[in-house]
């Protein structure tokens, strides 16, 4: 009927007895900054694995192309990457630099001086139109640039608002 129809949920989110919702899964490509064995790095998802306790493990590999068996709890940050494998590789080189910057390199390259990243932080914590009072990394780029975030500007703001 209409209401189990209209509230059905994706059965591709649910294990085989449909009792233990799984994780929603990253896709294959995505690149994520994750934890292991308490580094962090940054990888590209080559395969991964639904389990019966409705979690994922993930296949990674890095820049150096040293693979890692990850939980899904281990990614701190990800992103999609293209379809077209050479904007794929760009974006994946981008992340990686990015990764590598100091937080001195990552001011630089935003163009946030410590004052302007204050003044973003008060705007925020003040400005009832900021959800929860949050500063995200895109609202970040927005308000100290007036424009929308490139995926590497933001990983790159995400990173500064951690550290600061």
């Amino acid at each position: 009927d209409f209401y189990q129809n209209a509230f059905h949920t994706p059965s591709s989110i649910y294990s085989k007895n449909d009792d233990i919702p799984q994780q929603q899964a990253f896709a294959d490509g995505t690149i994520l900054e994750f934890s292991e064995k308490s580094r962090v790095h940054v990888g590209r998802i080559i395969s991964s694995e639904h389990k019966s306790n409705g979690g994922a493990r993930y296949e990674i590999m890095d820049h150096d192309g040293k693979k890692f068996s990850i939980a899904d709890k281990a990614v701190s940050y990800s992103v999609s990457a293209p379809n077209n494998e050479p904007a794929a590789v760009r974006l994946f080189d981008a992340f990686y630099s990015a990764h590598e910057e100091s937080e001195s390199e990552l001011r630089t390259d935003l163009d946030i001086s410590p004052e302007m990243l204050e003044l973003a932080w008060e705007e925020a914590a003040s400005d009832l139109t900021f959800e929860d009072h949050v500063l995200t990394p895109n609202a970040l780029i927005d308000l100290v640039h007036s424009k929308a975030a490139s995926a590497v500007d933001a990983y790159k703001a995400w990173r500064l608002l951690k550290v600061s």
